[in-house]
């Protein structure tokens, strides 16, 4: 049984809790840039997390995953006044391909779901009104039945116009379709969203990234705030992996392979950071902007395969 849980705490990085037959996702908004994670430790692969304080009665032996959330990234590009690149968005949501199969259109769907979320936060009503149609057209195409997902979405089409209100129910919306698709015995297509979620958000950063580095537009308080949301990035993704493991999840789909290289993607971007014990606090994050621009590349082809339903 999967049970979804939401931590709307700057505090908090956002968790998955796998013990025996219950797994916790919880989801987290990030309200702004100077929030910092609570340290007790950092972990094998670098993860600075603090569970004791989230859940004091979770067991020890319990597994911790991690994800980002749908919003975590474009709220990032929304409060460092990163530029909106309108051709992204406009590129292909005024298309009506039908995508071919359940997987499709699961991948299809996590990447609407954060493109939507960049639009609202940047007050794009226009686009963000059409997507939302892409992404009821994409719920109704999942054969998606549960009716609190349905009633979430109709909240969003009413609240477009507030940010704060779209932001809670993506969020919430989120969760449960998550957990419908848990409940339905199909579990690979949560996971399958889940991943392109993950995919979209970091193709938006690299992108962004890359654009104002290409322009020479780059101040130091972007660099700065970009460099540590790729760090968080790379250390969300093998958990994003195992997780195909922990919930027996075919490996065998093009998305995962995806992920796999992307961890080699990472590692040749060589990112470096200093931890200060005292101030329990990651800072003088560096990396190879020219991986960073390799890596936006490849993101960028594999997501236009997405959007056209031609993966090999």
């Amino acid at each position: 049984m999967i049970r979804i849980l939401q931590i709307l705490n700057c505090n908090f990085r956002p968790k998955i809790l796998f013990k025996k037959s219950l797994l916790i996702l919880s989801l987290i908004l990030f309200f702004s840039i100077s929030c910092q994670t609570p340290i007790n430790e950092i972990s094998e692969n670098g993860f600075i997390d603090s569970t004791e304080s989230l859940y004091p009665t979770l067991d020890k032996n319990a597994t911790i995953f991690t994800i980002p959330s749908p919003t975590q990234v474009v709220s990032t590009l929304k409060i460092i006044n990163a530029p909106f690149q309108d051709e992204l968005i406009e590129g292909y949501c005024y298309t009506n391909e039908l995508c071919p199969n359940k997987y499709y259109k699961a991948l299809n769907l996590g990447l609407v779901i954060v493109d939507f979320s960049y639009c609202v936060l940047n007050d794009k009503i226009s686009l963000s009104s059409t997507l939302l149609s892409r992404l009821e057209h994409l719920i109704d195409e999942l054969d998606i039945q549960d009716q609190n997902s349905i009633l979430l979405y109709k909240k969003l089409r009413d609240n477009v116009y507030n940010k704060d209100s779209v932001s809670k129910y993506v969020l919430s919306a989120q969760n449960s379709i998550d957990g419908y698709f848990q409940h339905s015995d199909e579990r690979q297509v949560g996971i399958w969203i889940i991943s392109s979620i993950y995919l979209e958000g970091l193709y938006l950063l690299t992108e962004t990234y890359s654009d104002l580095l290409k322009k020479n537009t780059l101040s130091e308080l972007q660099k700065k705030q970009l460099n540590i949301l790729l760090l968080h990035q790379k250390l969300f993704l093998p958990n994003l992996c195992e997780l195909y493991n922990s919930l027996q999840i075919d490996k065998s789909s093009p998305i995962y392979d995806q992920l796999e290289k992307l961890k080699s993607d990472f590692e040749a971007m060589n990112i470096t950071f200093k931890y200060d014990d005292k101030m329990h606090k990651i800072s003088d994050v560096k990396l190879d902007n020219k991986q960073l621009i390799s890596l936006n590349k490849k993101l960028k082809t594999y997501r236009n395969e997405i959007l056209s339903s031609n993966l090999k």
